[in-house]
């Protein structure tokens, strides 16, 4: 696929062979990135912990808590987009917001909830 993108770039007057070779490095360094950027904060483990005995109860209060936490703007985005499952286009036909102010609202909603530690 990456050298259908790159026909473009090519020069029939040159060999081909070394233009390949580039693309391919490209693809392979571009693949290693990602993998190593993810590895770094990935935790390797023998065990998987053992979540049957957390109380669903408790972490329904603290989801309720932190969603609480939140300014209401963030928290009605937040609701509309990720637990009604509405398009960017529907939410903002709701809440008369743009569609741009609703990304920055529900990003802002992601963030504090996952340093509060519930997603």
């Amino acid at each position: 696929m990456a050298i259908y993108r790159s026909l473009h770039t090519y020069e029939p007057s040159r060999p081909p062979e070394p233009w390949v070779v580039a693309i391919a490095r490209h693809v392979a360094a571009k693949h290693f990135h990602s993998h190593w950027s993810r590895a770094r904060w990935q935790e390797l483990t023998d065990e998987i912990p053992d979540r049957s005995g957390e109380d669903m109860g408790s972490l329904v209060y603290n989801m309720r808590q932190a969603l609480g936490s939140l300014p209401r703007l963030q928290r009605e985005a937040f609701w509309m987009m990720k637990i009604e499952g509405l398009s960017l286009i529907e939410a903002s036909a709701r809440s008369g917001a743009t569609v741009g102010s609703l990304k920055v609202r529900v990003h802002r909603a992601y963030e504090h909830l996952r340093k509060a530690a519930l997603i």
